[in-house]
């Protein structure tokens, strides 16, 4: 099988990817109805993006049915903690509700995009979840099955409606190994890696049938299916104790072990592509996987149980006896060298140091000064007459948010989202541009025209 992986990325590319700008606030982009189309008074109101639950996405309603967001078409808010979002108008049968702003799991961003057709009979809150896009691109259950036999056996009671999170916290140790609620979190989670590989993989490609198809037979896919079978199982629990003698503490659930594998996840991509640009081949074996599993689930599952039950007081006493650990302030990842570490952390590692290609050749480098979250930032580039040239600016982060600017003093910036943070390259959404007339031989300005997607104003 053909894969595209092993040259997608030549260099270090920092992508700067221009969609609706806004504010940057939490309300939901303006998606205009007006026109001739017209909508069913029957028909969804909203939804729950699960892998596990995606914060801050948004999807859209594909009218025309092109897979892609035109003017006109509605767009939900954005979803909460509990990955709802809600449309102002009910989507009817027949129509197709697809991503549109990819949002966050567990702190890391979702690079993959999701879907969900609305099928007859369906209303209020549907659930949108990995194995429900590949539905709506017209896989069968059968090819479902198929496709997920490696992971879970041949099976074809996967119920599609139901939302796989709702029954995570009643699964705990004593579990049945063949529990299809396991499964259906074994599934999603595996496609969720599948769909954001795909991203990875095919850049501006469409996401489809025929796409996916290529991919799933590529043999890191396979050897994924393998780990997840021992990372998300009945006697994963074994593996994860509580400190004895604290009789009263709640069990270890399915919730927590499902929280932690975004993080190992996505160590499992940028592991992948590190060896890529190391010309080490994309391969990653099912047993590297598990002795990463081995390594840090426990350490990360723990981590999101004391944050689950951070009010239970025989909790609190063994956090306060340190036979617990502290209760993480915000979501935990892992680092470039595997060991567990915070979001923040893992934000910082992707900037500072760095040295990034950008557009035709030129560097852009990420430097601190001492504190976790801002710095100076250089862009060295080759001017009119081809020599070489640089200018400088200042960047600091405010929790998923980029902020670039002249100089401290300076009332204008530029605010990036951040949308993926491999080891090969940052992709990057301007949520708020301020302004449009940056000089070509400001740092933004020249940013922006390095970048190839912006038009700038000659100063």
């Amino acid at each position: 099988m053909r894969t595209k992986i092993s040259s997608f990325f030549p260099a270090l590319l920092l992508l700067l990817i221009l969609t609706a700008c806004g504010g940057g606030s939490d309300s939901a982009p303006v998606g205009s109805t007006a026109g001739t189309t017209s909508y069913a008074t029957t028909g969804i109101t909203g939804g729950i993006a699960v892998d596990p639950y995606i914060v801050k996405a948004t999807f859209f309603e594909d009218v025309n049915g092109n897979g892609r967001w035109d003017e006109g078409e509605q767009i939900s808010t954005f979803s909460d903690e509990q990955g709802r979002f809600s449309f102002t108008t009910p989507v009817p049968a027949g129509r197709t509700i697809i991503m549109l702003d990819r949002g966050y799991h567990q702190g890391l961003p979702f690079a993959g995009q999701l879907m969900r057709r609305v099928e007859e009979g369906d209303s209020g809150n549907v659930v949108v979840t990995p194995m429900t896009t590949l539905a709506a691109l017209g896989f069968s259950d059968n090819e479902l099955a198929s496709v997920l036999t490696v992971l879970n056996t041949y099976r074809t009671d996967y119920d599609l409606n139901a939302d796989p999170m709702s029954a995570a916290s009643g699964i705990s140790a004593g579990a049945a190994a063949d529990d299809p609620a396991i499964a259906a979190l074994r599934a999603n989670l595996y496609l969720g890696a599948v769909l954001e590989v795909f991203a990875l993989d095919r850049g501006n490609e469409e996401l489809s049938a025929a796409g996916l198809r290529d991919l799933l037979n590529w043999t890191p896919l396979v050897d994924l299916m393998n780990g997840l079978r021992t990372g998300v199982a009945a006697d994963t629990f074994n593996y994860i104790n509580l400190p004895k003698g604290y009789t009263a503490l709640p069990p270890v659930t399915m919730r927590e072990v499902v929280e932690a594998m975004p993080a190992i996840l996505s160590w499992w991509k940028n592991e992948i592509v590190r060896r890529v640009i190391a010309d080490k081949g994309a391969t990653l074996a099912s047993w590297e996987f598990i002795d990463q599993l081995n390594e840090v689930q426990k350490e990360l599952t723990l981590k999101y149980y004391v944050r689950n039950n951070q009010h239970n007081k025989a909790v609190l006493a063994a956090i306060a006896d340190e036979v617990l650990p502290s209760i993480p302030a915000s979501h935990v990842a892992l680092t470039k060298n595997g060991t567990v570490g915070t979001i923040e952390q893992l934000r910082q590692e992707f900037l500072v140091g760095q040295r990034l290609v950008v557009g035709n050749g030129s560097r852009l480098r990420f430097l601190g000064n001492g504190s976790d979250n801002q710095g100076t930032t250089e862009l060295t580039y080759r001017n009119s007459l081809g020599q070489s040239a640089t200018v400088s600016g200042r960047w600091w982060l405010e929790e998923n948010i980029l902020i670039l600017k002249e100089s401290d003093s300076d009332h204008f910036c530029l605010r990036m989202e951040l949308q993926s943070d491999w080891n090969s390259h940052l992709a990057l959404r301007i949520v708020d541009q301020v302004r449009t007339d940056y000089g070509s031989t400001s740092f933004i300005g020249r940013l922006l025209a390095e970048s190839g997607q912006f038009r700038v104003a000659e100063s």
